[in-house]
């Protein structure tokens, strides 16, 4: 899933190809493995400029075989001057942290 919490437009990528854009403030809490290419993911999260905010990689020891759904899943973020932003591979969204601050020019696309 991914939270766009920010005022920037967002793309997930995966293993280097643009899964979806989010518009500022677009959040989509199930991607579907059928949209996803095969295992290992690297996962990117990258403005429309393409400068990357946030990454994680997800390996086959992070899903449940049977069930083909993630069991404890990864997650990552960021914090910036204009929101958060968070993404994660488990099957329900985790808790997140305060927002953080940012810093001044973070939020340039």
């Amino acid at each position: 899933g991914v939270v766009n919490a920010t005022d920037l437009q967002v793309s997930l990528v995966v293993n280097g190809a643009v899964i979806k854009t989010f518009a500022p403030g677009g959040a989509d809490k199930a991607i579907y493995l059928s949209a996803l290419p095969s295992l290992p993911w690297a996962v990117e999260a990258r403005t429309s400029s393409g400068r990357v905010l946030a990454t994680m990689n997800v390996t086959a020891g992070d899903l449940q075989p049977e069930s083909g759904i993630t069991s404890h899943g990864t997650e990552s973020g960021i914090g910036l001057s204009c929101g958060q932003l968070y993404m994660w591979s488990g099957p329900t969204e985790p808790s997140w942290p305060a927002p953080q601050p940012g810093s001044p020019g973070d939020c340039l696309p």
